[in-house]
């Protein structure tokens, strides 16, 4: 039965034991299947037909200030969404280019110039296609929209649809939660990440306000 699994890395970097008795320890660089360090940040997996798969963002190339937003606001050309696929959670398959950038068109949500953040994918079991959220934003984070991309495999490519705010509200931080029974429930922040939301693909929402 195809069923889904999203965590935070951090929900799995303690420690995982190869067969050969070696660790893998937080703080040193994990390498993927051809000895390169993984390049997937601010990620998401999916247990998918007995593979995991890890989705984050590519991160290359020197970082910049946007200095006009008036706090540290951090950025570096975006390099995509990269896949990276595995059987034991350790060794871990460079799958390529999930979701590429588009590089010519300055318009496109998902330009060089602009933010794409925490992919998250699920299963869609009523289109047979693999559904990717991710937070989709402008250099200033002004823009706070949920972005999607649909694919027929796990590992892409991905083709964007297009953003959107859910229930007029913005949307940044975020992942998904799938109860198997109901339908699927992206989870996402809004309110300038004062007010977690949790959207329900039917319309079933709940909003929870956060104390800093």
């Amino acid at each position: 039965m195809r069923h889904s699994v999203f965590l935070f890395i951090i929900a799995f970097s303690s420690l995982f034991f190869k067969q050969d008795g070696s660790v893998f320890k937080p703080g040193q660089v994990w390498k993927d299947t051809d000895g390169n360090p993984i390049n997937a940040h601010s990620a998401g997996l999916m247990y998918d037909n007995g593979t995991y798969y890890w989705y984050g963002e590519i991160k290359s190339g020197n970082s910049w200030l946007v200095e006009y937003t008036g706090w540290e606001c951090y950025r570096v050309n975006v390099g995509g969404v990269s896949c990276y696929s595995s059987k034991d959670l350790y060794h871990w398959k460079n799958e390529g280019v999930a979701l590429a950038p588009v590089t010519a068109d300055s318009t496109s949500d998902i330009h060089t110039s602009k933010v794409i953040e925490r992919p998250k994918v699920i299963y869609n079991e009523t289109t047979k296609k693999y559904v990717m959220w991710m937070h989709i934003d402008s250099e200033d984070y002004k823009y706070a929209r949920a972005g999607v991309a649909t694919s027929d495999k796990p590992q892409g490519p991905y083709t964007y649809l297009g953003s959107l705010r859910p229930n007029g509200q913005m949307s940044r931080d975020q992942t998904l939660f799938r109860e198997m029974e109901t339908p699927t429930s992206p989870c996402l922040t809004a309110g300038t990440n004062s007010t977690s939301k949790i959207r329900g693909m039917y319309g079933c929402s709940c909003i929870l306000r956060m104390t800093r």
